[in-house]
């Protein structure tokens, strides 16, 4: 968004210790004014305030009605300040009021907040009632502040505007490993005589900026769904020139809380200043269509105001081109290793003690009361944080009480819909002295432990052990319901993997058996085959050499044949592999990657994508149209337009295991992500994410067509306690909603479907879009870690058309490509946008 200032006329302060602006239309005749407020900073005795008109603002940023004389604001007070703002307000019958804030800097602190209401307001910008006393907002929690503002907007149509007050906290002076924060709370009830109401909790707003010279806020519609957003501004402060960023907080509640999450920060081109004494930000509607931003900074190098009107560029204008991000306004709770998607319709996260020494060794791991779970499950539907937001099962103890532990164990979903998971950390690589990390001498440790979690009670049980320990295993539900075990560091941490695979046919009862040996690498990536045998796709974890995919039978001793014609065959570390739609074709591809550190340092990651066909007689790796971006740590979701979403991951490993480097500056991660078109052949950038996805994260469809990121670790953390979150552990949500949801097609719906399908049958789904109906998709629900999931696959359904409003649908006969269990029916209209799906069980 480029900027083209003007210099305010008059502007006479030497220092400013805040500035800011508002827009409003005083005079009634549809043509909004410009209210500019400065706070001067006097070398002896306080500090002043002063605020000036500026008449008749038109949308090319000119002030054709003249300016008004600055106007001091009486009784300022404050020797220091460290933030102002300024905002009209429309009292009714009351008339418009003018409200200042100040934050008023304490040593010691903390820090104050204070508003004050100068009465009727009069057409020519005059407060002509007089001024209240100022008044502090309770609560201020900041020692030292880096700009803030003020909005006001009425939240619950009771004709009583509510007061919004938005701080930068200086969080990055004591912290120098993190960013300052940005918090907003709401004044409910605001009268000419202050804040009736009362005051909602702070909001926290998701910062990136070290070092600020100014904040804004405006609150208004954007969208035009009848609720406002939240736009807040900041002018960052790098060691060159600064530049002002906004973003957007999209459907406020009545409460004030952001419900459908925040866009990411646009950037204000052009800014000219590398030293600001204050700025702040206004949204100025002129006629139909959205507004325009109004943006004023205080120049400490030219010792002036300027300010400039441009357009508000939002990442919905190319939507049905891009999809959009949004980031939700709360944490993950635990750091999301492992994730699920569950046919309740929430989501597992499960980390254990989630790549920290210190949680594993701590008397509190798994301390419910001091919230340092081992899991949690999310409901996506709930947009605001709530106490029904998360739950939190009980902790798994082995009968001597020791925590179970999950982090880098192996998973699947079985028939009945619960979550089989195996293996996991018996022991660190580190040791915890005097509070210190070291090195232990030794590898991690897997262990034996499984357990099952069911979904609708929302607990863990413990089930028959593994014959050997577990670490960073591959775990299959195969065609006939069984389960195998597959690789992984045993139990004795000597670095040794486990090439037994280990099969149970019932795990709950029946104990496992090993099946046969194969050197197969860590976290390998299997899929089921129609005639029961399984494929390597050269997808793995840290494990060190070429990949060489093969196909073979987990249990008879039959030969394995090879398969070639994979290339960057060294760059498989960390890759994705996928089931390409439909499941039926046994056709698999794998994408990204790049080598183990061992081999090479920091190397950098493919863009390879290749595709192999089991179907065929022999087999062999076809090359693809390859990423728009090298990418490894890179995560591959299905989409129900039988396309491929490919997210996050970046152009190197994000921390080596030698020197353990951790650059959040790096420019190593990749935030657009890519769709995959198989029948185009064509991959397409998407919007860019706000968080970087590297090691530890993980994607999953939701089921209605968003896809939410979660997760991000780039070396062990230092913390005990989940949150405040160590910054070695990205706790933050993101959903990513895809085109097809900003189509001018609108969504098709599913009236009726079956809850219990068979294998062969025929079905009925009933829906009023039977015409438009292009496919019938069972999605399997995702079940992921370490950039795989091998549960996710998308199955077709054929059907016909019986008029008005039935599709029959024949449910496929092949439990190779269509394990028994939960899925997700969706319908797909010719334009590519699928309904909301319904939870089918086959059975």
């Amino acid at each position: 968004m480029p900027m083209n200032f003007t210099s305010l006329p008059d502007w006479s302060a030497l220092e400013n210790q805040g500035a800011n602006v508002a827009v409003a239309d005083l005079d009634h005749d549809g043509v909004p004014d410009l209210v500019v407020l400065r706070v001067d900073h006097q070398n002896l005795g306080p500090n002043r305030g002063f605020y000036r008109v500026g008449r008749k603002l038109d949308r090319g940023g000119n002030v054709v009605g003249g300016w008004g004389p600055w106007v001091e604001i009486p009784h300022w007070g404050s020797r220091e300040n460290q933030g102002a703002g300024v905002a009209v307000a429309d009292f009714g019958v009351d008339g418009l009021g003018l409200v200042v804030f100040q934050v008023r800097h304490l040593v010691p602190g903390p820090n104050k907040g204070l508003y004050s209401v100068g009465h009727k307001l009069d057409a020519m910008g005059n407060v002509t009632g007089g001024w209240t006393p100022w008044r502090e907002i309770p609560d201020w929690i900041s020692w030292r502040d880096h700009g803030a503002a003020i909005a006001v907007a009425d939240l619950d149509a009771d004709g009583r505007p509510e007061l919004f007050v938005f701080h930068i906290d200086d969080f990055h002076t004591d912290n120098p490993m993190r960013p300052n924060k940005g918090f907003y709370r709401v004044g409910h009830a605001l009268t000419p005589d202050g804040v009736r109401g009362g005051w909602s909790n702070w909001f926290d707003v998701d910062w990136f900026s070290w070092f600020n010279q100014g904040a804004g806020i405006a609150v208004t519609d954007l969208d035009g769904d009848g609720r406002p957003e939240i736009v807040v501004f900041q002018i960052d402060n790098p060691p060159q020139e600064n530049a002002g960023f906004c973003r957007v907080g999209w459907r406020l509640d009545e409460r004030g809380q952001v419900r459908d999450g925040w866009g990411p920060w646009g950037k204000f081109d052009g800014w000219g200043s590398s030293d600001d004494g204050g700025g702040g930000f206004a949204l100025a509607a002129f006629g139909s269509g959205r507004p325009r931003a109004v943006i004023l900074h205080a120049d400490r190098q030219l010792k002036a105001g300027l300010f400039a009107i441009t357009d508000l560029t939002l990442d919905i204008d190319t939507a049905a081109a891009k999809g959009i991000w949004r980031l939700l306004p709360y944490p993950s709770q635990v750091l999301p290793v492992h994730a699920g998607l569950l046919h309740t319709g929430k989501v597992l996260f499960f980390a254990g003690s989630g790549n920290s020494a210190f949680r594993f060794t701590s008397a509190d791991f798994g301390n419910e009361a001091r919230q340092v779970f081992t899991s949690v499950v999310w409901d996506p539907a709930k947009s605001v944080f709530d106490s029904r937001t998360f739950t939190h099962p009980p902790t798994l103890r082995r009968a001597n009480g020791s925590v179970v532990d999950f982090f880098c164990c192996g998973h699947t979903v079985l028939s009945d819909g619960r979550i089989l998971v195996a293996g996991g950390t018996g022991g660190y690589d580190k040791v915890i002295v005097n509070g210190v990390m070291h090195d232990g001498g030794h590898g991690f440790a897997g262990t034996r432990d499984v357990a099952v979690f069911d979904p609708v009670q929302e607990r863990w049980t413990a089930v028959r052990p593994l014959a050997h320990g577990r670490w960073y295993p591959t775990i299959l539900m195969l065609k006939d319901g069984a389960v195998l075990a597959a690789s992984g560091l045993d139990e004795h941490g000597d670095g040794h993997a486990n090439n037994t695979l280990e099969r149970a046919a019932d795990p709950e009862r029946a104990a496992w058996a090993t099946t046969r040996d194969f050197n197969l690498p860590l976290y390998p990536h299997l899929f089921p085959l129609a005639d029961g045998r399984l494929v390597y796709t050269g997808g793995k974890m840290d494990t060190v050499g070429d990949s060489v995919p093969f196909l073979f039978d987990p249990v008879h001793p039959t030969a394995s044949p090879v398969i070639d014609g994979l290339t960057d065959a060294g760059q498989c570390n960390q890759s994705a592999s996928v089931v390409l739609p439909p499941a039926q074709a046994y056709r698999f591809m794998i994408l990204g990657g790049g080598p183990e550190d061992d081999t090479a340092e920091r190397g950098q990651a493919t863009r390879r994508v290749a595709v192999v066909d089991c179907a065929a007689a022999k087999p062999v790796y076809q090359t693809r149209a390859r990423l728009n971006h090298e990418r490894m740590h890179v995560n591959a979701v299905l989409l129900p337009d039988r396309t491929v979403l490919a997210v996050g991951g970046g152009v190197t490993r994000e921390a080596s295991v030698h020197t353990k480097v951790v650059d959040p500056q790096g420019g190593r991660e990749v935030f657009e992500a890519e769709i995959y078109d198989p029948v185009a052949d064509r991959w397409s950038v998407t919007a860019p994410a706000t968080i970087a996805r590297l090691y530890h994260s993980v994607a999953l469809l939701l089921p209605d067509g968003r896809v939410v990121a979660a997760g991000g670790n780039p070396d062990k953390g230092s913390q005990v306690n989940w949150l405040p979150a160590d910054p070695l552990e990205e706790m933050r949500l993101e959903i990513y909603s895809p085109p097809y949801l900003f189509a001018s097609a609108p969504r098709p719906s599913i009236m009726d479907a079956p809850r219990e399908i068979t294998y062969g049958a025929n079905v009925v789904v009933r829906t009023a879009q039977t015409q438009s109906i292009k496919w019938v998709d069972l999605i399997r629900p995702g079940l992921t870690t370490h950039s795989f999931d091998s549960t996710q696959r998308l199955v077709d359904v054929p059907f016909t058309v019986t008029p008005p409003d039935r599709l029959r649908a024949t449910i496929p006969d092949d439990r190779g490509a269509a394990p028994p269990g939960w899925y997700m029916l969706f319908l797909i209209n010719t334009q590519g946008v699928p309904s909301v799906a319904s939870w089918v069980h086959l059975s």
